[in-house]
This record gives structure tokens, sequence and C-alpha cells, in this order.
């Protein structure tokens, strides 16, 4: 017979030491951040309502949290298909295009209107043929002109994040003095 003598997990409170609960709320936090930071959804249309334009995000949010393993083919499939757009602009001589430019045309970046019509998306593949068979010129934009759309949710996330993360060193500095 085995003499064991292991405690059993428990609750933990918060006076003495870092509890259970700063333990678990720490991990939601950035569970949450993690999720909200990845998520890049296409552009919306100029038409659509401010609560449409952040649903978006919302509902691809949502999944992360429910559901993190369905990011992986989404990311895959668009990973690939920004690939074979690089690889396809090179071959026909704009080296400059690079993954970012691909990924901003596949989530809606680049808009098209033909006379008599309200401004479309097109995607990279899209773009790749009207450039080529010359009914456009192709976009000179550069990289960081695409990267700075997105500094304000940066922002956002960085500051709930230390606003998060530092609250429960504010409360707990109390109970020590």
């Amino acid at each position: 017979m085995s003499n064991s003598t292991a405690a059993h997990a428990r609750w933990v409170d918060e006076p003495d030491q870092r509890g259970t609960w700063a333990i678990l709320s720490t991990c939601i936090v950035t569970i949450t951040l993690c999720c909200w930071s990845s998520v890049y959804p296409n552009i919306p249309p100029r038409s659509a309502s401010t609560l449409k334009k952040e649903m978006g995000k919302v509902n691809l949010f949502l999944i992360g949290l429910l559901s993190p393993e369905m990011y992986l083919p989404i990311a895959l499939g668009q990973w690939s298909s920004a690939r074979a757009s690089v690889k396809r602009f090179h071959e026909a001589g704009y080296s400059n295009w690079s993954i970012t430019h691909a990924f901003f045309a596949d989530m809606g970046g680049f808009l098209l209107q033909s006379p008599g019509s309200e401004m479309f998306p097109i995607d990279a593949e899209q773009l790749f043929w009207l450039v080529k068979d010359e009914f456009i010129v192709y976009p000179e934009l550069d990289i960081e002109d695409i990267e700075d759309k997105n500094f304000l949710s940066g922002w956002i996330v960085n500051s709930s994040e230390a606003t998060c993360l530092t609250l429960p060193l504010t409360f707990q500095i109390p109970a020590y003095v």
C-alpha cells in the first residue's frame, strides 16, 4: 500500500500571495488580447455602418476564442494566395510587390471604379491581370503606407494590455503597505 500525501489543487485566496483569480484573470486578459490583435478582417465596404464594420472583427475574435484551430486553415489559405500573388508579380517584372501588398489586396485594400459604377474591391489576382493586360497602371504603394493603416488598433491593444496587467499590481500594493 502506498502512502500518498499529495495535496489536491484548490482555490487560493489573494491577500497573502498570488491567488487563483490573479492567475486566471491574467490568462483571460492575455488570451483575449492575443485573439483581438491577431485578427485582421477584410476591409468593409464604405457603405457599411460602423456597427457592421466592427462586427466583422468581433465575429472573427469570437471564433478565435471559441475555436482557435479555425484560424489555421484560414491563415494558410490566405498565405498561399499571397505567396502565389508575389510570385506572379515578380515573374511579370514587378519586383517591389511584396507579401504585404498581396495581403492588402486580398483583404480589399485596392478599389476599382469603372465609368458609371461605384467603387468595388479587387483582389491581388484580379489586380495582376488588369495590370498585365494594361487596363490599369501598376499601383505604386509603399509598404509603410499599408502598415500605417493599422496603427490605431495596435495602440488600443497595447494601452489596454498595459492597463489590465498593471491593475492587479496597483490593487495589491496597498495591501502590503
